[in-house]
């Protein structure tokens, strides 16, 4: 990130150590990364990473697959992410998130 300009807003804010935030399976969103996880075959993770540039501010999240996951997990996820992708084409011009949200179902 710092390659490219920009600056994490994770790492420091409240003391958090790291530049993203790694959750596996079904843990909560914003899991704490560690170098105890040993991943295995048919693990998901969850990788959150928010920064800023220029005085915009940008939070993503991305699923990765560990080697064969059950069908119905690829199909939930990929669900989830034909969802998101409807709701920014559908939205494409800057609008306030609340008038997002409410237009988005």
């Amino acid at each position: 990130m710092i390659k490219k300009g920009l600056k994490s807003k994770t790492k420091g804010f409240m003391g958090y150590r790291h530049a993203s935030c790694i959750s596996v399976n079904d843990e909560v969103v914003h899991g704490v990364p560690s170098e105890n996880k040993i991943l295995k075959d048919g693990d998901v993770i969850k990788v959150d990473i928010c920064a800023s540039w220029e005085g915009y501010c940008a939070d993503m999240a991305r699923t990765y697959f560990i080697g064969t996951v059950p069908e119905e997990v690829r199909t939930f996820a990929s669900v989830a992410q034909a969802a998101l992708d409807k709701g920014i084409a559908k939205h494409a011009r800057a609008i306030d998130f609340q008038t997002f949200g409410s237009n988005s179902s």
